[in-house]
């Protein structure tokens, strides 16, 4: 999504149109996934602490960034790059401080990397994040 999204902006350039910046955030863990509800009522919905973590680690992402969380990084770590140091996010809901990792490229399977990021790209261009930035709510379609 990073690299089309670079495409996309190059043609927003060349148009002297702004770009678009996008933060992803990736956790893994259970939830329960399918349509909520009653016959009368029904949702299809994603609801779970895995999910609660992963709005959070969105949250803390900035444009051109993909940060993972530290469940996602343990199974991913044979075939993934990530920038050092990991960053140490404290966030509403949790009592620790999530543990992210900002990820830069995969290997294996199914390689390839983030574009690299041009001066001025935007927010995530160089951005030190804050050890000690809390993440106050996440932007859900619920409001929740």
């Amino acid at each position: 999504m990073q690299r089309a999204l670079a495409e996309i902006n190059a043609a927003q350039s060349a148009r002297g149109l702004p770009r678009f910046e996008m933060g992803i955030g990736i956790n893994t863990g259970e939830a329960v996934v399918g349509n909520i509800g009653s016959e009368q009522r029904a949702k299809y919905g994603v609801v779970g602490s895995a999910v609660n973590v992963a709005a959070r680690v969105e949250g803390a992402s900035v444009g051109g960034q993909v940060l993972v969380s530290d469940a996602t990084w343990a199974c991913i770590r044979d075939v993934a790059e990530a920038a050092p140091p990991p960053i140490r996010v404290a966030v509403k809901g949790l009592s620790e401080p999530l543990v992210l990792h900002r990820l830069e490229a995969l290997t294996g399977r199914w390689p390839g990397s983030l574009p690299p990021a041009e001066a001025g790209d935007g927010p995530g261009d160089g951005v030190a994040v804050d050890p000690d930035r809390r993440v106050l709510a996440h932007r859900g379609q619920d409001g929740e």
